[in-house]
């Protein structure tokens, strides 16, 4: 099927190639795949996949037509499929060379904690220099997109990563949150 552009295909269809079976809950908004080992939840009009209640961002919204609700195509290659079967893949590629972006820099300071007069950006570059020691001393060759307090747009990160031919690019933030109970690590990955 075909919307904006884009292909789709119906999660019943990909639940029987993944060995899954799949069906709405109650309310029929979201539409849920099961296997022995995993559950997937997808929700009409969301970008949101629930994977084991692990938090997967697609790319487009799901949406749902008659009595099925359907995935991109580019978000079952690139997402979906290599969760679901990892072992189709082969073996994983080998790493050499690691770019490692400290987030923010120079005149952007990133979140501030003015309480304890932290900026985001000169936590970052910490991490990162941290990082980047023990990655060298595992014998990974390492790319800074900073090595101090010093602005690099966003398109200029990326291109020194592609200009560098990396195997990885690992940019490292701290977030701000309003609520004092949040905590905790937030990965977003590329499969």
């Amino acid at each position: 099927m075909h919307r904006e552009g884009r292909s789709y295909s119906g999660l019943h269809q990909l639940a029987s190639q993944f060995g899954m079976q799949g069906h709405w809950l109650e309310g029929f908004k979201t539409f849920r795949l099961t296997s022995q080992w995993t559950t997937v939840d997808l929700s009409q009009n969301s970008r949101l996949m629930q994977l084991n209640q692990m938090p997967v961002y697609l790319g487009f919204p799901a949406f749902k037509q008659g009595a099925n609700l359907y995935l991109s195509a580019s978000d079952y290659q690139h997402s979906l499929q290599p969760i679901l079967t990892p072992q189709a893949f082969g073996q994983p590629p080998k790493l050499h060379r690691i770019v490692i972006d400290a987030g923010h820099g120079g005149k952007d300071s990133g979140a501030c904690n003015n309480a304890y007069g932290l900026k985001e950006k000169e936590l970052n570059l910490d991490v990162a220099q941290r990082l980047q020691r023990m990655l060298s001393q595992a014998g990974y060759e390492i790319i800074m997109t900073r090595a101090s307090d010093q602005f690099v747009a966003l398109d200029q990160r990326s291109e020194s990563a592609n200009r560098a031919k990396a195997d990885l690019f690992i940019s490292i933030h701290f977030n701000a949150a309003a609520s004092a109970s949040a905590n905790g690590f937030e990965s977003f990955a590329l499969t």
